[in-house]
């Protein structure tokens, strides 16, 4: 019986510091919480770009772009609050640097949504915490423009465009 009572003990204590580890939506579902490298753009149900080379595409062009969401918020004279949030794009392949805005539209537990001005109309974002079949649990975003649909997964670092001279 303790034998038992032991293992368990173990097996919840191993639980909860593997859990320790998981993003919590509260925090971690936002636009502006991670920076973010394309993984597929979809047009007309076809892949025709990807973040890196991938065999099951390989008609798909190959660009590197990343996409960095920063929220800034002052205190006019007035003593409102304005919040003014921004998306950087980097296009590494193209050597192109793009900007935009965003406003949040709705957020829930486990995902927040969000309108960006990338183009003349507008899109969607979205971004969710994905659980994996090995029990990962990646931050994703979808933007949906128009006829495209930019999928990109969260990254650590950012390429910059114009490297430090040596």
């Amino acid at each position: 019986m303790k034998k038992l009572l032991s293992i368990t003990l173990i097996i919840s204590f191993a639980l909860l510091l593997a859990a320790c580890g998981l993003p919590t939506p509260d925090t971690n579902v936002h636009l502006h919480s991670f920076k973010w490298k394309m993984e597929t753009v979809i047009s007309n149900n076809d892949v025709i770009a990807v973040g890196e080379q991938n065999s099951s595409y390989p008609d798909a062009k190959v660009v590197e772009l990343y996409l960095v969401a920063n929220r800034a918020s002052f205190v006019s004279d007035s003593g409102e609050t304005i919040s003014q949030n921004s998306i950087t794009v980097t296009d590494i392949t193209n050597t192109q640097m793009y900007f935009s805005m965003y406003t949040k539209i709705e957020e829930t537990e486990t995902r927040s949504t969000y309108r960006v001005y990338m183009d003349e109309n507008g899109g969607t974002a979205t971004v969710i915490l994905t659980a994996h079949p090995d029990g990962t649990v990646v931050p994703t975003l979808e933007i949906i423009l128009d006829d495209y649909t930019l999928s990109f997964v969260a990254t650590e670092d950012v390429p910059s465009l114009f490297p430090n001279p040596q």
